[in-house]
């Protein structure tokens, strides 16, 4: 579809001259389709404007001779502008080639899923985005949107991806890890509305994805918008009612979940902030047990993102939470009573810092730092010995502890993009070193063993306080390519040197794959 603006045409007729061109990217290796051409004379009055077609071209006939001026725009694009003389019935052929944009303040892509996903790998990928997950799961926040996943399987201590254990499975927020190097879990719950989507990547074939073995999943966070915005949403409680009665009769509550959104502009174009908090109350009872007597779980989480463009070609993204978490008669049943029950007091603290530079339209550079701290603690609720009946327990729990694994991490990576032979290739190289630490404490008290008459069959006995404290640094380097022969094929190759700190040894990862539409 072409919008033209007409000119009044002379009475007398003379030789009309045209201009016949295309509109395109990368030196002309992209054609690009909608961009807007405006046509103006000597006097930069704007004679006629319009859009390229699907293959990038553009036609504008009955051109008057002289001397003209043609501009090409497009959103994500440094628009180009060309001088044309026009002669008699000449016919003038011109390029006008655009430049990437080297920053936007918003970039909003809402395709389906392809086959061949856009990103850094050609595995399949199982996409959520916030409002697909907050339409068909309301208030499930990051659970609640991997369930939506036919790939992903909820268990407990966190999600299995095609089968897999809960500490085979990898998940980083953007490229930093937040699995906890102890267990290998995740114990950091972020706030429903500071995730933006969710990615689950079964099989990834990129070398820079590593430390997993059962799939990965992957958290980008939400970004401040251009406008300040403020939301205060779930305010609504749910009632626990009285076994055997009617549904009036409210006992109690059973789960409250607030969460707050507030973000915008603190500086027009150049600094911007979201910050997210949500509570969370839940409370459960055990069906064989006195009603009075409940599991309650409170965490309380809050995520801060902040946005700096520092120039058109250098920004510097920020993002810090916390999320303590307070656990009361855990492990609670039917034949545990709450004297034998533990108070877990759970912290969570991440921070992250990426800065990312332009070094010109092909060439990208990528750092990131990370520092992880994960703090827990398991109370028993008193220094009885533990005494264990074949059909109750008695006395309080026997095992005290106190765990705090920690991480840092640090990220560089350069990844960018060359026309060569064989067709255009995307190629990332980068660096990955992590730093993970461990310290904990453990004091167990006597376990007395007896029969359902109340006589001692055994006694247990441990050994004093004990304390723990192991360091280990992996390290790991890589380096992919990803080459397209034509439209319809392409294909990926890389490796991967890994260290691992543990063990003391370097492993090697080569990876391959291909896809053809």
């Amino acid at each position: 579809m072409f919008a033209l603006v007409a000119t009044p045409r002379p009475a007398a007729a003379q030789a009309r001259g045209s201009i016949h061109g295309v509109v395109s990217t990368q030196r002309g290796t992209i054609r690009l389709g909608g961009a807007l051409v405006v046509l103006r004379d000597a006097t930069n009055h704007d004679l006629t404007s319009l859009l390229s077609d699907g293959d990038g071209r553009f036609h504008i006939d009955d051109l008057a001779p002289g001397t003209y001026t043609l501009a090409a725009s497009l959103e994500g694009f440094v628009a180009a502008d060309a001088t044309v003389a026009v002669t008699d019935a000449s016919a003038i052929d011109i390029a006008l080639d655009l430049a990437i944009a080297t920053l936007t303040a918003t970039i909003d892509v809402v395709a389906p899923a392809t086959i061949v996903t856009g990103g850094e790998t050609l595995g399949v990928a199982d996409h959520v985005d916030s409002a697909e997950a907050e339409r068909l799961s309301p208030g499930g926040g990051l659970q609640g949107a991997l369930r939506l996943l036919a790939s992903v399987i909820e268990v407990p201590g966190g999600v299995a991806i095609k089968g897999g254990r809960a500490t085979q499975a990898g998940m980083q927020i953007g490229a930093s890890t937040l699995a906890e190097p102890g267990t290998g879990l995740v114990h950091f719950a972020l706030p429903d509305d500071a995730i933006d989507s969710v990615a689950v990547l079964p099989n990834p074939y990129a070398v820079e994805y590593g430390r997993f073995s059962s799939g990965l999943v992957v958290i980008q966070t939400r970004r401040a918008g251009e406008q300040w915005k403020v939301r205060l949403n779930n305010l609504d409680p749910t009632f626990r009612t009285r076994r055997h009665r009617e549904l009036y009769t409210i006992k109690g509550i059973a789960s409250f979940g607030p969460r707050l959104e507030i973000g915008g502009p603190l500086v027009k174009d150049r600094l911007f902030i979201e910050q997210t908090a949500q509570y969370r109350y839940s409370a459960n009872d055990v069906p064989s047990r006195p009603e009075n007597e409940l599991q309650t779980t409170q965490w309380f989480s809050s995520f801060t993102r902040a946005d700096a463009n520092l120039s058109p070609r250098h920004s510097v993204v920020a993002m810090g939470g916390l999320s303590p978490r307070l656990s009361k008669m855990a492990a609670l049943g039917t034949f545990v009573p709450p004297d034998s029950t533990v108070d877990l007091h759970e912290r969570v603290n991440h921070g992250v810092v990426t800065e990312r530079a332009l070094w010109s339209d092909t060439l990208v550079g990528e750092s990131t730092v990370q520092m992880h701290d994960y703090h827990v603690e398991v109370a028993p609720l008193g220094p009885s010995a533990m005494e264990l009946f074949p059909d109750t327990r008695a006395g309080n729990f026997y095992n005290e502890q106190r765990r705090t694994p920690t991480t840092v991490q640090w990220i560089e990576t350069l990844s960018g993009s060359v026309n060569g032979p064989t067709g255009l290739h995307l190629f990332k190289i980068g660096a990955d070193v992590l730093h993970s630490g461990y310290t904990g404490s453990s004091l167990s008290r006597p376990v007395l063993i007896r029969r359902q008459d109340g006589t001692l069959v055994r006694r247990l006995d441990f050994s004093g306080a004990s304390t723990q404290s192991v360091r280990s640094t992996d390290a790991a380097f890589f380096a992919q390519d990803r080459v397209q022969p034509s439209t319809r094929w392409y294909a990926e190759y890389g490796a991967r040197l890994d260290r691992d700190g543990v063990l003391d040894r370097w492993n090697v990862t080569p990876r391959v794959g291909t896809a053809v539409l």
